[in-house]
């Protein structure tokens, strides 16, 4: 982690950081557990040093080369208890059932099936021979506060970007009809399409929507000068 420099060489106040590597993150689940009591709330200590350890045990499995039906088992029994850190909910922030990612389902639900089928899951981590160090120095040239800024608010900015852009689509799109298409049910569009002799199968909104523009449109084309 480094604090990144204004254009006068001093702090700015906004620290980058990057992602741990390999033994770093190793080292880290390993040690960083028994350094936490005393340092966060006594209230929920004991608690998250047991999520950091249960965790350490559930990348150590991971980590098993041609693991047996057991370690399986136990990984999976693991990982469905490892996700009860919802039961701080409430009494320390960050651990609320909205923070439940999709990477935790999949370790939940979808890895043992991995480690079944593929004799583990090293063959998917990039961890065959020269692409560990290639993979370190990539990382690291990354600025993770841009990637922490951009979840927090330049998505919002970019999606309403995008709303607006398909806002005027529409209005390009739908101009020359005398109804609103983007504002009818399936329902609606399908008799809309009876009305003009066209009957499909098709259950899709945004298939009808489209069905019915390209109907419309060419029906238009059709009508003499």
């Amino acid at each position: 982690m480094w604090e990144k420099k204004d254009g006068d060489g001093k702090g700015s106040g906004i620290h980058h950081f990057t992602s741990l590597m390999g033994s770093d993150k190793k080292l880290l689940l390993r040690t960083l557990p028994d350094k936490l009591p005393g340092v966060i709330r006594p209230e929920t200590s004991a608690t998250v040093v047991k999520l950091w350890k249960d965790f350490d045990e559930l990348y150590k499995i991971l980590g098993c080369q041609n693991p047996t039906d057991q370690q399986i088992t136990n990984y999976f029994a693991k990982a469905v208890e490892w996700i009860t850190f919802l039961s701080l909910s409430g009494k320390a922030m960050g651990y609320e059932k909205e923070r439940i990612t999709p990477y935790m389902h999949t370790m939940v639900y979808h890895m043992p099936k991995f480690m079944e089928v593929h004799k583990g899951i090293n063959k998917f981590t990039g961890q065959e021979s020269g692409t560990s160090s290639r993979m370190r120095e990539n990382t690291q040239k990354i600025p993770k506060a841009e990637c922490v800024s951009f979840w927090e608010s330049n998505i919002k900015d970019t999606r309403a970007k995008h709303v607006r852009l398909s806002g005027e689509i529409v209005e390009d799109v739908q101009a020359p009809f005398p109804f609103d298409i983007y504002t009818l049910t399936a329902h609606q569009i399908k008799d809309k399409l009876k009305e003009i002799g066209v009957t499909t199968q098709l259950r899709c909104l945004k298939k009808l929507k489209k069905l019915l523009i390209e109907t419309m449109s060419n029906k238009e084309n059709k009508l003499p000068n």
